[in-house]
């Protein structure tokens, strides 16, 4: 048949010009191939009952040049055809196997395609089949072994082989797969074909005898073929078992008859310890996910061979890789951060993507002055006083599998001088000649918000450079001190400085007003009438005008302030002082800029 996808032409070894009429009995276990006129074969003599078994040698023959359609003869070398030589079913897998391939063919005329059957390895509980391959061989039945070795190798069937077994020709239960295997076939109009690609950790990326099989292409063009090959491209496979690794690539082919519409299916998926798997279209730039999506059409560009394609690529999620790291990094208060972390990661998982975030190393979210942009991978913010110290933080990359890589790195604010702050601003104060007069400012009158900062303190008349000599100031307890005489009556302006440990200072003031105590009533005394005095408590102001836009403050002897009230449009004013220690209270009221002072006793 000029359309055999081997030869091109009719083949019979040493007389490839035509068929060969044997001469006598058949030889036991050897295999034929006919050319069949009649439906019905019939043959004669005794029924083969040997005990012992039958071996024989797997003789590694050898052939040269090329077929009419370009094929090498070579692809023939090392195949031996047997056949069954019992009346009883044989099991492959009982089989004694010296330099031959633990892989047993058949070829189904039946289907114009083989049928495949390895034991995928020698301590393998399971086989694997390949186009409904069976590893029962019916009494009879031809079949293909291979040697891969020069000089030979033996096929023995021993007598534990045979079984009791309704095995139908060609046919037979499909065996339990094993784990790490996936089944693809290739489909046009009523034609099918299969190939299988399996992970084990004794097997190789080459051919393993024990585990892999070679692709025996259909007689029959019209039959679409779908096989692996090694990196190589010089070897196809109809099962190929290879070593489990974190990532690998497989070449996958195909033989086409037509140019018409094929589809590449997924059959079967044991359990994988892959994350993915995508068949990839070279020729259309198509990446199918065959976890997601279980077949895909295409059509070929010729109706030919071709090896170069289709990759089926097989993965283990690895997690995103770093790039590059990012340097610690420094900035100081109050001042404003920015960082770009761009490309920091990479992930060369095919049909992969990965988000990127922050958090503290802690895994705490990042403190409220720093804020990461997942869009623009970018930290910005403004750290302030509180947020002085080393932050350590981590960037994260976490891919659509979850795995995740991060890039440490710490952020170190650093402290810049904040001055004080006037928190209490101080209120003014009255003194007497020859009374001591005395006043201590609150430690809260001034705020350093630097950690760990120590204030000093000093103080001056307004416009000048010091105190005058009569006024003691004393740094340590925050205290004036003053016995002030006549010559000292009038009012002072003072400024009081606090100043940090780096020189920055705040300064707040007061009015200090030394008053005559004898002189008091001297004023315009007799437009104001204060009684009863002295008094238990209850004091009266009584003035005729009225106490229009009037301010009555009362500070006790040494010039604190302890009561202030505005008044308007009355003419009697009380003021209760019982709550109040028995002394001596000077009221002020104060009224068009002027001020008239009261001195009243308390009992």
């Amino acid at each position: 048949d000029a359309d055999d996808w081997w030869t091109g032409v009719t083949y019979f070894y040493n007389d490839p010009s035509g068929w060969q009429v044997p001469a006598g009995n058949l030889n036991v276990g050897q295999g034929y191939i006919y050319y069949y006129y009649e439906e019905t074969l019939s043959f004669e003599g005794e029924i083969n009952y040997n005990v012992a078994g039958y071996s024989t040698s797997a003789a590694y023959t050898t052939h040269a040049g090329n077929a009419a359609n370009g094929d090498p003869y070579t692809n023939f070398d090392g195949w031996l055809l047997v056949s069954n030589p019992y009346p009883s079913a044989l099991d492959w897998t009982a089989m004694n196997l010296t330099d031959v391939n633990n892989t047993v063919y058949f070829y189904d005329d039946g289907v114009d395609n083989y049928k495949y059957y390895t034991v995928a390895g020698p301590t393998y509980n399971f086989g694997i089949t390949v186009n409904g391959g069976s590893q029962h061989i019916a009494s009879g039945q031809g079949f293909f072994v291979k040697s891969d070795n020069a000089v030979g190798g033996t096929f023995t069937i021993p007598n534990a082989a045979r079984v009791h077994n309704t095995q139908a020709f060609w046919k037979g239960e499909t065996p339990k797969s094993p784990d790490n295997l996936i089944r693809l076939q290739i489909d046009y109009q009523n034609y099918t074909d299969e190939m299988v690609v399996h992970f084990n950790e004794n097997a190789t990326i080459e051919f393993d005898g024990d585990y892999d099989a070679y692709k025996r292409f259909s007689w029959n063009a019209e039959v679409p073929q779908i096989y692996t090959l090694n990196d190589d491209k010089n070897t196809e496979f109809a099962i190929n078992t290879s070593i489990l690794n974190l990532s690998q690539v497989i070449p996958l082919g195909y033989k086409v008859g037509t140019t018409d519409e094929y589809t590449i299916r997924l059959t079967e998926l044991t359990a994988m310890n892959f994350d993915y798997i995508f068949l990839e279209d070279l020729n259309e730039g198509v990446l199918t996910n065959l976890f997601e999506q279980s077949e895909y059409t295409f059509l070929p560009e010729s109706a030919n061979t071709e090896d170069n394609r289709f990759l089926l690529h097989f993965g283990m999620n690895q997690a995103p890789t770093v790039v590059s790291t990012i340097e610690n990094q420094q900035t100081d208060e109050d001042a404003e951060f920015t960082l770009n972390v761009q490309n920091k990661f990479e992930d060369y998982d095919m049909e992969d993507s990965f988000t990127v975030n922050a958090k503290q190393s802690d895994d705490s979210n990042l403190p409220a002055w720093l804020i990461f942009s997942n869009e623009t991978e970018t930290f910005t913010g403004t750290p302030l006083n509180e947020d002085v110290g080393t932050l350590s933080v981590k960037l994260i990359a976490t891919d659509s599998y979850g795995a995740i890589t991060e890039i440490p790195f710490t952020i170190e604010v650093i402290n810049t001088n904040d001055a004080p702050t006037v928190t209490n601003k101080l209120e003014d104060q009255l003194a007497y000649e020859n009374n001591l007069w005395i006043f201590q400012f609150a430690e809260t009158t001034f705020t350093d918000v630097d950690l760990g900062d120590q204030l000093t303190y000093s103080a001056k008349i307004t416009g000048e450079s010091a105190l005058p000599s009569w006024i003691y100031f004393d740094t340590e307890t925050r205290t004036f001190t003053a016995n002030p005489i006549t010559e000292n009556i009038g009012s002072y302006n003072i400024d009081v400085t606090a100043t940090d440990m780096l020189g920055a200072s705040a300064i707040t003031s007061f009015v200090l007003t030394m008053l005559n105590v004898n002189g008091l009533e001297e004023v315009n005394s007799t437009d104001y009438y204060v009684y009863p005095n002295p008094s238990s408590g209850l004091i009266n102001i009584y003035s005729e005008q009225g106490f229009y836009e009037t301010k009555i403050t009362v500070s006790d002897i040494t010039g604190k302030k302890i009561l202030e009230s505005n008044t308007n449009n009355i003419k009697n004013v009380s003021i209760d002082l019982s709550n109040f220690s028995s002394g001596v209270y000077l009221i002020s009221i104060i009224k068009n800029d002027k001020v008239i002072n009261k001195r009243v006793i308390i009992e």
